[in-house]
């Protein structure tokens, strides 16, 4: 992390896609829990997003743990 981050916080600007990385850690990991508190639901359609993590949590054998909100900061918003 480069010195900008520490000091304005984690912004959404720079972030991974978190669905992309559950995927890539249920390939790679038989036994681990794919777990998130929250994950926004401003980023995705919702027919969209509920198939992806029905997707996500059959092939990684329910493994999947997501709890789901509309975000926090006012910059997912602006644009």
């Amino acid at each position: 992390m480069d010195s900008s981050y520490l000091a304005h916080g984690p912004q959404m600007t720079s972030s991974l896609d978190p669905v992309l990385l559950w995927t890539v850690a249920a390939a790679a990991t038989s036994r681990m829990r794919l777990n998130a508190s929250t994950l926004s639901t401003f980023y995705y359609e919702p027919p969209h997003l509920a198939r992806l993590l029905t997707t996500l949590d059959v092939l990684s054998d329910g493994r999947l743990g997501v709890g789901v909100g509309l975000g926090w900061m006012k910059q997912e918003y602006d644009s």
